[in-house]
């Protein structure tokens, strides 16, 4: 059960940590544009 709620803490904090990069990307682009 521990390894279970383990592996779902890694892909939520995994999920945040690609919408982070997601935005900061975004940014960049409208930027350049």
């Amino acid at each position: 059960m521990k390894s279970f709620a383990k592996s779902v803490g890694d892909k939520i904090s995994s999920r945040r940590l690609i919408k982070k990069v997601v935005e900061s990307f975004d940014q960049k682009s409208r930027q350049d544009v």
